[in-house]
């Protein structure tokens, strides 16, 4: 029941106990990491009318953190703008990628594929990234 004032903030002190793993009751890293994270995905990653932690990106920088490296393709007449962020090791995961594509040229970029357990992957993805002639 998380309908009174009270319940709720009984709710999120939990919540981010649960997540820490620092025994000193005063210090909450896993908080303040996701905190500085949202504040770069809200600087970074936000799209037309979309703020950014309701993005692919700022979701995937949310739960991830930053990537080892952004492979950035903006500007090129073959394909579609694009994105691909590798990361060197996500626990249980190991090296992995993400591919975001702005496919309908509106400046939203969205997953097109992930070798992530879990998050979307599509075998041909590289063929979507060609623009159609």
């Amino acid at each position: 029941d998380l309908e009174s004032l009270e319940s709720k903030r009984a709710f999120l002190i939990g919540y981010w106990r649960a997540q820490e793993t620092d025994p000193n009751p005063n210090v909450n890293t896993a908080r303040d990491t996701f905190f500085r994270r949202l504040s770069i995905v809200q600087d970074r990653y936000r799209e037309p009318l979309t703020p950014g932690f309701r993005t692919e990106r700022g979701r995937v920088f949310l739960k991830y953190g930053p990537p080892s490296e952004i492979d950035r393709n903006l500007v090129n007449t073959e394909t579609i703008p694009y994105e691909i962020w590798t990361y060197e090791s996500i626990p249980g995961e190991g090296r992995s990628m993400f591919v975001f594509a702005d496919r309908l040229s509106t400046g939203n970029m969205e997953l097109i594929h992930s070798d992530v357990t879990g998050e979307i992957s599509r075998p041909n993805w590289e063929g979507d990234l060609y623009r159609i002639r």
